[in-house]
């Protein structure tokens, strides 16, 4: 007796199971219309700057608080429709965000980050929702590197040479130390080649002066030497009067 309820138990499991797993399928239509969908949402990113309250109370003379400016990175996820949500797990912070499509406005769901001192991946996968009958089906996945504020963007060289790559105010990896040394011989070499540019252009209207004043330079210098060299006999001359 015992044995048929356990059969029969199973058989009903089975059956269930059964149902269940057909009714997490979604058709061939569907799923072509929702791979469709997902294949158009896209990951991206944009640096802000907003304006913050000064955190630190100010007691100054003035009576007013110093508002601060900060960076943000505001993060979008374009296409993202009814049928869709996706997860995205960021690598610096280790934190994970879900967004669904009934969030995203147009199409668009927004959320900030903040710390921008950390070079983050975020890697991100698309599943179907439970508007469609296929729920919690993982459909494509993707990743993006964001950037990160650069230490060397105001230091030294970086001021002479702000077209590097090494110099700009945020990259997609860290700078490294043998890279900014590159940009300190760069800035170098460019300072001297103007030092050089300088003084030759300097060299060469010396040059043109004299060549168009060769003449006159050279009479006058005949004077200054013959006046030059009265002098100095006349100077003989009186010295010998007082020795004798």
């Amino acid at each position: 007796m015992k044995r048929k309820k356990v059969v029969l138990t199973t058989i009903l499991s089975l059956i269930f199971f059964m149902g269940t797993a057909k009714a997490a399928e979604c058709s061939y239509t569907e799923l072509a219309k929702i791979n469709q969908e997902a294949a158009n949402v896209k990951l991206d990113y944009e640096i802000k700057t907003k304006v913050i309250p000064d955190p630190v109370e100010n007691d100054s003379d003035f009576g007013y608080d110093q508002d601060v400016e900060v960076d943000y990175l505001n993060v979008s996820v374009l296409n993202l429709t009814d049928n869709l949500y996706i997860k995205i797990y960021n690598s610096d912070d280790k934190s994970t965000k879900i967004i669904s499509g009934s969030e995203a406005k147009d199409g668009i769901a927004n959320y900030e980050i903040d710390d921008l001192t950390g070079l983050a991946k975020l890697s991100y996968k698309v599943y179907t929702s439970s508007n469609t009958s296929c729920a919690d089906q993982e459909i494509i996945s993707g990743s993006k590197t964001l950037p990160i504020k650069n230490v060397y963007y105001q230091v030294g060289a970086c001021i002479d040479m702000p077209d590097s790559p090494a110099c700009q105010k945020y990259v997609t990896k860290e700078v490294t130390p043998e890279e900014f040394d590159k940009v300190i011989e760069s800035s170098l070499k460019k300072k001297q080649e103007e030092a050089d540019k300088k003084n030759n252009k300097g060299f060469k209207k010396v040059t043109n002066f004299i060549k168009k004043n060769k003449k006159g330079l050279i009479i006058g210098g005949s004077i200054i030497v013959v006046g030059v060299v009265t002098t100095v006999v006349v100077i003989k001359k009186r010295r010998s009067r007082l020795i004798w």
